[in-house]
């Protein structure tokens, strides 16, 4: 993240330093409109938080100078009204850095967990000077954004591919020599030296454009923050979530790099560690020199372990990670790793993962209880006898009544992708044996051998324990308990994202001689983060 954050500065002194004119023109007539955006406000000086709710043409002045962002929600909430809400847009004004703790509040403190959240001064930096350049790309051409200054010695450029109704940041190098000049540029620094233009010209460049930031103005800044409630993506010219990645994990006196890198936001990574006979995990996120913990895990018992580690982030700094231990190390390669570096497939159906769930007590204030009662289940997952798991959430649920519950991993030059949902399933006709099918079936036999059934496409076979074994492909095993822990994630994602209350508990409907035990239903419902009951 060392560069992505000294862009953030870059940005952030930018929008400090026209501070004054970047205020939000407030208008108090209240008139029905039927999108909103909340723009969160936070100053560095008196660090209290303001709200602005924005519609598709007025933004009105609702919450001032308050303590807990929470509150600012609360007040943003009651006035809303019939709108819907399309985004929240938070603004850091001065400081000099990035305020990680100030903007993980924000994330904790939003409507839901799907909402989208937009950092004003980082994702709209790169799009302003997109629109005021007045470029106009084609689809998936490339444009290359220069941002040079006096000061800078080792100058930047910014790779983006143009999209549909967007652009997408792909790439940051300082090595001109390995990019060429084939595409447009743009220089964005603050003068227009006739030194920069000289050095521009020096590569024998014939499509170039100038963006000086004091062309910037606070009436563009608003447009483009109208243009997320109106749903215009700023005439095309907004940039993608993206963020420079890096992730490591860290146990005794061990320190692994899982991912580093610019990505497109959503991103997720699932890699394997032999993390031997330690008694603690944890995963953090490296900013410059800075580490921020996203997550620490304690092991019950002392034995060598392989675990598989998955870090997800949604949005900058809105990070989680999810940890699945085998029971034991594998012996003579008797279960192969089929998780080692998986590139998550990122498809309509939400893919998941197979891990392998054993004893890992997580933070305290993360892990679930399942001592409690559970309440009604808000959302049931029926799974039938074809293959399907029918949806069941309430009439404010916008998304698809089934999916199709099919898991496949394939190799690549990448390493392992896992698919559920059609796309796995559209694949059994090329590839009957690696595609597997009626997890209730599998978690039958798992407990009952006579329950396995020889017209399965796919290979199975038995562990030392009994424990029955999937073969997944390339030497790669798992067992049933993961694949139905992954279909049901993917299912749950998908129902996530269709509806505007978080959800806290899952109700499963498995036909009679499918068994899963308290026990493993407790870890997956800690590694999903709700409540599953079995009906």
């Amino acid at each position: 993240m060392q560069n992505a954050v000294s862009l953030m500065s870059k940005q952030l002194s930018f929008a400090v330093l026209n501070e004054g004119m970047w205020k939000l023109l407030v208008i108090e007539e209240k008139d029905p409109v039927k999108y909103a955006v909340f723009s969160i406000d936070w100053d560095g000086n008196t660090n209290l938080f303001s709200g602005t709710l924005i519609t598709k043409d007025k933004a009105y002045n609702v919450v001032s100078e308050c303590k807990y962002v929470f509150d600012v929600f609360k007040g943003l909430s009651k006035v809303q009204k019939s709108t819907t809400l399309r985004g929240v847009i938070a603004n850091y004004w001065n400081t000099d850095e990035f305020p990680v703790d100030i903007h993980q509040k924000v994330i904790k403190a939003l409507p839901s967990p799907t909402t989208k959240l937009i950092v004003g001064q980082i994702h709209a930096y790169f799009a302003l000077h997109l629109k005021n350049s007045g470029i106009q790309a084609s689809d998936r051409e490339e444009i290359f954004m220069i941002d040079w200054c006096k000061a800078v010695c080792m100058r930047p450029y910014y790779l983006f591919f143009k999209e549909q109704n967007y652009y997408n940041f792909f790439a940051e190098t300082v090595y001109a020599k390995h990019i060429g000049f084939a595409k447009p540029i743009l220089y964005v620094r603050t003068d227009a030296e006739k030194y920069n233009v000289v050095y521009l010209k020096k590569y024998t460049l014939n499509d170039y454009l100038l963006s000086p930031e004091l062309q910037l103005t606070a009436e563009t800044y608003n447009e483009f923050i109208q243009s997320i409630s109106n749903g215009t993506n700023f005439y095309g010219y907004l940039i993608d979530d993206f963020d420079d990645i890096n992730y490591q994990a860290e146990w005794e006196n061990q320190n692994i790099v899982i991912h580093c890198g610019i990505e497109k936001l959503p991103f997720e990574k699932t890699t394997t560690l032999d993390i031997g006979d330690t008694e603690w995990l944890k995963v953090y996120a490296v900013v410059r020199n800075d580490k921020y913990l996203i997550k620490s895990y304690t092991m019950k018992t002392k034995k060598p372990r392989r675990v598989f580690l998955t870090v997800k982030q949604l949005t900058l700094f809105d990070i989680t990670a999810s940890l699945f231990v085998l029971e034991s190390m594998p012996a003579d390669n008797e279960i192969a790793n089929p998780l080692n570096n998986i590139v998550v497939n990122q498809s309509n159906d939400s893919p998941a993962k197979p891990p392998t769930l054993s004893e890992v007590s997580q933070s305290p204030e993360e892990a679930i209880s399942s001592s409690e009662s559970p309440p009604s289940p808000e959302v049931i997952f029926t799974f039938t006898a074809n293959n399907r798991i029918l949806v069941n959430a309430g009439p404010d649920y916008t998304g698809d009544s089934e999916f199709a519950a099919y898991f496949r991993m394939e190799s690549s030059k990448f390493g392992p992708i896992v698919t559920v949902g059609e796309k796995a399933k559209a694949a059994y006709k090329k590839h009957p044996k690696t595609v597997i099918y009626d997890i209730p079936g599998l978690l039958a036999a798992d407990s009952d051998l006579s329950n396995e059934n020889l017209t399965w496409s796919f290979k199975t076979s038995r562990a030392a324990d009994g424990t029955l074994l999937i073969h997944l492909g390339d030497n790669a095993c798992t067992s049933p308990v993961p694949l139905f822990a992954s279909v049901v994630k993917s299912a749950l994602l998908h129902v996530k994202e269709h509806l505007t209350e978080n959800v806290k508990s899952v109700g499963i409907r498995l036909p009679e001689a499918s068994i899963i035990s308290e026990d493993n239903l407790t870890k997956i419902s800690n590694m999903l983060a709700v409540i599953l009951t079995v009906l």
